[in-house]
């Protein structure tokens, strides 16, 4: 599905998930394939069934930048967990370190 033609109905809005250590941007699994960047996910992004969550300070660039080449204007919600680690620091690791 590389560089298929992605279409979205208005601006697309991505969670950005921070704790007290880190953040990470939810994008649906298909979204990412379809955009082309999954093979450039680094280690330290996590997924689960059905969603990738890119490591703000490099891997959140890849969807940000894909949006950004095609013109696509988005959203981000902030939800910071306030005591203890995020969920997704539980999830596993795109690739192994």
């Amino acid at each position: 599905m590389k560089n298929a033609n992605v279409t979205f109905e208005g601006a697309p809005t991505f969670t950005h998930y921070t704790d007290a250590g880190h953040g990470w941007v939810e994008v649906p699994k298909d979204l990412a394939s379809a955009l082309g960047f999954v093979d450039e996910i680094s280690s330290y992004s996590f997924h689960n069934e059905d969603n990738y969550y890119l490591e703000e300070d490099s891997d959140a660039g890849l969807l940000i930048n894909a949006l950004k080449n095609r013109g696509q204007e988005f959203n981000m919600d902030n939800l910071n967990t306030d005591e203890g680690d995020s969920f997704i620091r539980s999830l596993s690791s795109v690739r192994s370190r």
